[in-house]
C-alpha cells in the first residue's frame, strides 16, 4: 500500500483540503450548473496548478461522452486530475422522430476509470506522488472522487477493445440500479473488483454538507461499508 508520510497526505485529508480551496470549489460549482446541459463537460488539472475547461463532447442517441486530452501524448502526461459531469436525464427526439428518454448511469464508467488509471501510470513513470492523482464525477445523484490507494504493482490500464467490451457489461450490470445511489456505489466497486480485476482504486462521496465518506466493499463483497472521513486533519 502507499505509505502516506503524515495525516495531511491521506485521501480524506486531501479531499477536505480541496473542498476548502476556492479554485476547486469554483470548478465543482460550474459543473453543478452544467448538469442542465445536454452534454458532458469537465476540467483537466495539470501538475503546475492550471485548470482547462473541457467541453468537446459527443452526444448520440445511445450515450454521452466527453473527449479529454490523450494521456498517452508526452505533453499531456502532467495531467494529474480530471473532473466531469454525468448530466441530468432528459427527453429528446431521436433520428427516427421518436421522443425518447436519455437516462445515463451516474457513476464512473470503465472508460472514466481507465483514463484515471492512465494518469496514475503517468505519475508513476514521471516520479510524481500517486496521491496527487484523482478524478471527480459531478452528477444529480451525488459527487464522487476516486483515488489510487493500492500497490504500484496493481496499476493497470486497458486497451480500447477491452474498454468497449467492459462498457457493454457495465451498461448491462448497472442500468437496473441507475436510480439508487447506494446500489451505484456498490455496483462500481463490485464491477472494478470482478469484471476489471482492478484493485487499489478507492471511492469517496463528497457529501452535500461538506463532509466526505469513503465507500468500500464489505469483507464478503455483498454490500458497501461507509467510513466517514474525519473533520480534522
Amino acid at each position: 500500500m502507499i505509505e502516506f508520510p503524515n495525516p495531511d497526505e491521506t485521501p480524506c485529508a486531501k479531499i477536505k483540503a480541496q473542498r476548502a480551496d476556492p479554485e476547486f470549489s469554483k470548478r465543482i460549482d460550474t459543473l453543478k450548473t452544467n448538469l442542465n446541459l445536454k452534454k458532458e463537460t469537465g476540467y483537466t488539472y495539470r501538475r503546475n496548478g492550471t485548470y482547462t475547461y473541457e467541453n468537446n463532447a459527443n452526444a448520440t442517441d445511445e450515450k454521452n461522452s466527453l473527449s479529454l486530452p490523450n494521456p498517452l501524448l508526452q505533453q499531456n502526461k502532467n495531467i494529474i486530475a480530471y473532473f466531469h459531469t454525468h448530466v441530468k436525464d432528459f427527453w429528446y427526439t431521436d433520428i427516427n422522430g421518436e421522443y425518447r428518454p436519455k437516462d445515463g448511469i451516474k457513476m464512473f464508467s470503465p472508460a472514466d476509470i481507465n483514463y484515471f488509471m492512465q494518469m496514475v501510470k503517468n505519475a508513476k513513470e514521471g516520479g510524481i506522488s500517486l496521491n496527487e492523482v484523482f478524478a471527480v464525477m459531478v452528477s444529480p445523484k451525488g459527487n464522487y472522487q476516486i483515488r489510487f490507494t493500492g500497490d504500484i504493482n496493481q496499476i493497470k490500464t486497458f486497451t480500447d477493445s477491452q474498454i468497449t467490451t467492459l462498457g457493454v457489461a457495465f451498461e448491462r450490470t448497472m442500468k437496473w440500479n441507475k436510480d439508487d445511489p447506494k446500489k451505484l456505489e456498490y455496483g462500481i466497486l463490485k464491477f472494478m473488483n470482478d469484471q476489471m480485476n482492478l484493485k487499489g482504486v478507492s471511492l469517496y462521496r463528497m457529501n452535500a454538507d461538506g463532509s466526505n465518506t469513503e465507500i468500500k466493499l464489505d469483507t464478503i463483497k455483498t454490500n458497501i461499508e461507509e467510513i466517514k472521513c474525519s473533520t480534522k486533519i
